[in-house]
């Protein structure tokens, strides 16, 4: 999981791979199946390796890794909670907080 500011260098290069990947297209007029998209979006799964020490190969996926965007851990199994604002974790029905 990355914390704020370590989520927040993750969607900079993000951003920065999308315009890269539309500039591409509309220079050469190349269709999505022409381009190799995981090409454009390898400096994400980069950073966040440089970040995490761990190697993920879906920059899309990457961006779901964002600790605010999930509760804390539940009290009885560990799990983290789906959202902030659960009121039971999904896993063992505990109520939360």
């Amino acid at each position: 999981m990355l914390d704020e500011d370590e989520f927040a260098v993750v969607s900079d290069v993000y951003r920065q791979s999308t315009k890269a990947a539309k500039e591409f297209r509309k220079d050469t007029g190349a269709s999505l199946e022409e381009m190799k998209l995981q090409n454009f979006f390898e400096p994400v799964c980069e950073t966040y390796e440089q970040l995490t020490g761990e190697r993920l190969d879906d920059a899309d996926h990457i961006l779901k890794h964002c600790i605010a965007k999930y509760g804390p851990p539940c009290a009885n199994c560990g799990r983290v909670l789906r959202t902030p604002e659960a009121s039971k974790c999904f896993e063992c029905g505990q109520p939360a907080g």
